[in-house]
């Protein structure tokens, strides 16, 4: 047992917590009732195992985990109009990165929008913001920003009758040619034949 609270109380304080939300938990527990499962579960540990267990077990679980997440954020990177939402793991995640999604969209085209920027409208600090960026997306606070604009720049596309040039500069780019290197870097497609494939 576990001093002051028990492991269901210590998980919920850290899924509970902005700063700690996107950390995956595996509880490790003696409690092995299908009720004490579906508890731990409801206060959002991502494995629940209960004891004995094998070590090779215990790994396999660790290995799926780390696996399902990376496979989230891969597939969120790489095209062009998955939803930001796909990466969050709770709902705390999920309230941070649609709070942080709406203010990069509404200062998308300005030359002010910097990870410092972002982090004082979230009323973060710079580093517990790197961390947290980090933590839910895999990636840094620049390079989500990145991602964003190309996101926005995909659904532009997608959607609406725009020039790639017009698109590039709605979006925060302020070359063409460089717009288009990091479109397709990202996504594995230039812009014009993104178009190409969306208007089909």
């Amino acid at each position: 047992m576990m001093p002051k609270m028990d492991g269901f109380e210590l998980c919920s304080r850290i899924k509970n917590d902005i700063q700690t939300s996107h950390i995956p938990i595996l509880l490790l527990t003696a409690k092995v009732s299908e009720t004490d499962q579906i508890q731990g579960l409801d206060y959002g540990a991502d494995v629940y195992v209960a004891k004995p267990f094998s070590s090779d077990f215990l790994k396999a679980q660790v290995k799926s985990l780390l696996l399902n997440r990376k496979r989230i954020r891969d597939n969120f990177m790489q095209e062009p109009l998955v939803a930001l939402s796909t990466v969050a793991n709770t709902n705390i995640d999920k309230i941070f990165l649609d709070k942080m999604s709406r203010i990069i969209e509404e200062n998308i085209a300005e030359p002010y929008l910097t990870v410092d920027f972002l982090a004082q409208e979230l009323c973060m600090g710079r580093s517990n913001f790197f961390a947290k960026v980090k933590g839910v997306s895999g990636v840094t606070p620049n390079d989500f920003i990145r991602i964003i604009r190309l996101k926005k720049a995909a659904g532009l596309l997608s959607s609406e009758d725009i020039t790639i040039r017009e698109t590039c500069f709605r979006v925060g780019f302020t070359s063409p040619s460089y717009f288009t290197k990091c479109f397709q870097t990202q996504f594995g497609i230039t812009p014009s034949d993104f178009l190409k494939k969306v208007r089909q």
